[in-house]
């Protein structure tokens, strides 16, 4: 396990709601690929995906219903990775029904 100095503790003790709910990564100058959101908070999310993930690196996360949130990825275990965001988000606007067109 890889670990980025600058998660601190109290990053680390924010509030988590644990969920499974896809999205999409994407790195400066490189397509988008899919993750699956195994839990997330106002300041972070662990993923989980095929593609590896590199401590320290620039990514956009695309989310349904809190859109493109910027960030760095924090630590990497496996196929596991976890993800702070450069800004805070409400995180219970992924948990929100949206409305599809039928």
């Amino acid at each position: 396990m890889t670990i980025l100095k600058a998660v601190t503790a109290d990053s680390r003790q924010a509030e988590r709601e644990t969920l499974i709910l896809t999205a999409r990564l994407k790195r400066v100058g490189s397509a988008a690929f899919a993750v699956t959101v195994r839990n997330l908070s106002a300041v972070g999310m662990m993923v989980e995906g095929e593609t590896p993930l590199t401590v320290d690196e620039a990514v956009v996360a695309e989310i349904a219903g809190l859109g493109k949130v910027p960030g760095r990825i924090a630590w990497t275990q496996e196929d596991r990775a976890g993800m702070a965001f450069d800004a805070p988000v409400d995180p219970t606007r992924a948990r929100r029904p949206r409305l599809t067109a039928v």
